[in-house]
């Protein structure tokens, strides 16, 4: 039995003598599979970095008063745009101290919801 086929890793074509053969020779085999368990554990550690780049915006939501930075991760914003709307009046913020700025996260949700008209 004689199958014309593509090889995996360099992509010429060969006779393949076996149904399940996917490359042209053992060195074109061996250097498929690295390939293949390279990406594999490049896929893996590409889950696990946005695991944990989610998990943190995931504890800013549960939280019911946020600083500043953390306001501006939620939102998605800079710091300093942050700032304009505390100054401008949209979101109110409360001056803890000199430095700390806290924020009603009730607050930040009134901005999203819709206002009901009839």
């Amino acid at each position: 039995m004689k199958i014309l086929r593509v090889c995996q890793h360099c992509g010429k074509d060969f006779i393949a003598q076996r149904t399940t053969t996917q490359s042209c020779s053992d060195h074109c085999a061996k250097m498929y599979y690295k390939t293949k368990k390279r990406n594999e554990k490049i896929a893996i550690s590409n889950k696990e970095t946005l695991i944990i780049k989610a998990k943190p915006l995931e504890e800013i939501k549960s939280k019911d008063f946020l600083t500043v930075k953390d306001a501006a991760k939620l939102l998605n914003c800079s710091v300093r745009t942050l700032y304009r709307l505390i100054d401008n009046g949209t979101i109110r913020a409360v001056n803890l101290s000199e430095r700390k700025i806290t924020i009603k996260r009730a607050d930040i949700d009134v901005l999203f919801t819709l206002p009901q008209t009839i």
